[in-house]
């Protein structure tokens, strides 16, 4: 009965009142057939019951009147009705008085009709006026009653019976009976399907079209029209079950619709992060992917969606950040990683964090990672710690170029004071070739320090030519290149001297690292401009292309490796060409060379000051406290000073300057700036002018950048110097407060 649900509720309700209709008729036919037929036989008996009454009698008068033939004749007569199949008047000895059959007379009952016979002895046993059997499968009754009549028939039997034996053919009857039986289930059953047709077209009209309304629109909701609707009413249940369709269809189109707009915001505001967003299943598969992502790798949502990362990374990369990905689905935690990908050739770092999302039942069913491009970070943290190293290096030089001033400052006095003790022509030679090293040595310490410390722009008149001389002693064992000079020696600029020979130096080791693979030339070149002067440093390496110079000046701009510069070189030079009132041009030409120009305002160079005052013999022998840490630079000062005739009290650190201070005044006091630990020189001279007022204090150092603390109100002895330009500077001091 499978095949009867699987129909259509149109077709399959009336099918269904058919077959029960069928069923119905069917069973009540059989019901009332076997009804009917045995309504047949009890009237069939009861009419030959009536038959044989009336046979009876008439038989009887007959019989009482001796009159065979008469007995004969109504036997004839009864025998030709169409009910009768047969008829036998037999004799109480058994003899057959008269029949329909003519064969028989005379003849036994037994020996012609057996049948009869075995009813005959029974009525003439039995008290019954009759006696019926029915032969339903001969479709006959048999019947026998008693005639009796002892005068005319059977003389020697005295008493006893004659009987009359009746056959009923009752077939044609019984057929009758069935075919109208039949009638009335044809008719019964033609009325039964009138009345099914009317059930299904009142089913179609009342239930199947409201039905398939209802199969319509859940078909159409199914296909994804939103517009989809029942419209269905009433009070019934398919009425109410189509308005409950309908506000269900509302509610989930409402929360579709919300569900639509909440995710548009998500991925609106995913679309707006610079974080690279993306979600990928268990398997490594990108399921969503942001605005961020598409522009990473160029591509779309659509072309990356399905893809794993060995579809869009190279190999060795897709392998990290896999094993990435698996580390965070199995320990089912956020974690954090730094990832290298290579971009186009262009290797960048994303600092990544992944976590892993869940289900309802909270089985790990995906993926998310949010990543942010660092490589800037990372670059600048390696310039950062390059520049660091710089400085450490530039304040370590200061340190060591501070302590072999020291050692300058030993050297060069006793030098000056040993020449008139040397009168051979080959010792003068030798204290001459040892006063000229001792020289070279302090102009290099001094350029050294000028380099290491970070001081303020002090502009003052500089020949440029001397400025690349100085580049070239600095550089000559740095640099491996062909450096060649053209310089007028009549050009001069208004810049901080330091700093423009550490901007000539930063162009020339630029140039120097314009073709690795090779030694540059490399050319420094000053010119006159019309009112300005052009420094020019020019090489004939690889050269910059015009996107490269556009961000050349850029801080932390580099196109070296990642540590190997830190990208402020140019921003230096340019920001000192600024800070000088001028300039920088770069000029550039892939495959030929690179020249940068340094353009500043061309200045005359100031008459040259008078020389110091030779020191002769002091006005007064004067008290003069010298304080140094250094014990061999304080006995130089020492020596140079009690030689000249005053007296020279020692202090080899600031408290035992201040102890001295304290217990009587000085003349003058010459400190170094730097005493090592605890107070500084510049403490000691505050000290004494406080102590004692009008006190001349002369710094001494060799490290300058201490000594810029002050206000500059002090003079300063750089180390190393010559007596006479330490005798010079006291006489100096001492006249300058004699004539305040």
């Amino acid at each position: 009965m499978r095949w009867l649900f699987a129909l259509p509720i149109r077709v399959s309700v009336p099918l269904a009142v058919v077959l029960s209709a069928v069923v119905a008729l069917g069973l009540g036919y059989l019901g009332a057939s076997a009804s009917s037929e045995a309504d047949f036989w009890v009237s069939a008996e009861r009419s030959a019951l009536d038959e044989m009454t009336t046979y009876q009698t008439a038989l009887a008068i007959v019989v009482a009147e001796g009159d065979l033939i008469g007995a004969r004749t109504m036997v004839a007569a009864f025998g030709s009705q169409h009910t009768v199949a047969s008829m036998v008047l037999a004799g109480p000895d058994g003899t057959v008085l008269a029949a329909t059959k003519l064969a028989w007379k005379d003849k036994p009952v037994d020996a012609v009709a057996p049948t009869f016979a075995a009813q005959r002895r029974r009525i003439l046993r039995s008290a019954a006026p009759v006696e019926v059997s029915v032969r339903a499968e001969r479709e006959a009754i048999v019947a026998h009653t008693r005639v009796c009549s002892a005068e005319f028939i059977g003389a020697e039997s005295g008493s006893r019976c004659s009987t009359l034996g009746v056959e009923f053919d009752l077939g044609e009857g019984l057929r009758e009976s069935q075919a109208a039986l039949r009638r009335l289930a044809a008719t019964s059953g033609l009325a039964l399907l009138c009345f099914a047709a009317l059930v299904g077209v009142f089913f179609e009209i009342t239930v199947g079209r409201r039905a398939q309304r209802l199969l319509h629109a859940v078909a159409r909701f199914t296909a994804g029209d939103e517009t989809a609707r029942t419209e269905l009413s009433g009070r019934d249940e398919l009425g109410r079950i189509g308005a409950a369709f309908d506000g269900l269809l509302a509610s989930v189109l409402q929360g579709q619709r919300s569900l639509r707009e909440s995710e548009e915001r998500h991925r609106s505001i995913l679309n707006q992060t610079e974080l690279v967003v993306y979600t990928k299943d268990v398997d490594g598969r990108y399921l969503f992917v942001n605005r961020s992502f598409e522009l990473l790798f160029d591509t779309s949502f659509a072309q990356v969606h399905g893809l794993t990362d060995y579809d869009i990374l190279p190999t060795e990369a897709a392998d990290a950040v896999v094993a990435n990905d698996r580390e965070v689905l199995a320990g089912e935690m956020p974690l954090e990683f730094e990832e290298t990908v290579d971009l186009g050739g262009e290797s960048r770092v994303f600092l990544s964090v992944k976590f892993p999302l869940t289900n309802i039942d909270g089985k790990v069913v995906a993926l998310c990672g949010l990543s942010k491009d660092i490589t800037a970070r990372v670059e600048d943290e390696v310039r950062l710690r390059q520049a660091q190293k710089m400085e450490m290096v530039g304040q370590l030089t200061g340190g060591v170029a501070h302590d072999f001033n020291n050692l300058l400052a030993v050297i060069v006095p006793n030098l000056s004071m040993l020449a008139p003790l040397v009168h051979e022509a080959e010792g003068k030679e030798m204290l001459v070739a040892a006063q000229s090293a001792a020289r070279r040595g302090a102009e290099l310490v001094h350029r050294l320090l000028g380099l290491s410390r970070h001081e303020a722009h002090e502009p003052t008149t500089v020949e440029v030519a001397e400025a690349f001389e100085g580049v070239r002693l600095l550089l000559k064992r740095a640099v491996v290149a062909n450096i060649t000079i053209q310089a007028d020696q009549s050009l001069h600029v208004f810049a901080d001297a330091t700093q423009l020979e550490v901007a000539i130096m930063n162009l020339v080791l630029n140039a120097r690292d314009a073709a690795p693979d090779r030694q540059v030339n490399i050319r420094l070149a000053v010119t006159r401009v019309g009112a300005e002067v052009c420094i020019s440093v020019s090489d004939d390496g690889c050269g910059m292309a015009a996107d490269v110079v556009e961000h050349a000046r850029d801080p932390f701009f580099s196109t070296k490796i990642v540590g190997a510069g830190t990208g402020l070189g140019l921003t230096m030079v340019q920001g000192f060409a600024e800070r000088s009132g001028g300039r920088m041009e770069i000029e550039s030409t892939v495959g030929e060379g690179t020249e940068v120009r340094i353009i500043l305002p061309s200045v005359v160079p100031a008459q040259p000051r008078a020389p110091l005052p030779q020191p002769g013999a002091p006005r007064s022998k004067l008290s003069i406290l010298v304080v140094d840490d250094e014990a061999l630079v304080a006995g130089v000062m020492e020596r140079v000073l009690s030689r000249a005739g005053h007296s020279v009290v020692r202090a080899s650190n600031a408290a035992t300057a201040f102890e001295s201070l304290d217990k009587s005044a000085y003349d003058l006091v010459i400190t170094d700036v730097l005493l090592g630990a605890g107070p500084t020189g510049l403490e000691v001279a505050h000290y004494a002018q406080r102590v004692w007022p009008g006190t001349p204090v002369l710094l001494v150092s060799g490290y300058t950048e201490r000594a810029l603390d002050d206000d500059g109100s002090l003079p300063l002895l750089t180390k190393p110097f010559r007596p006479k330009q330490l005798l010079a500077m006291v006489d100096q001091l001492i006249e300058v407060r004699q004539a305040g």
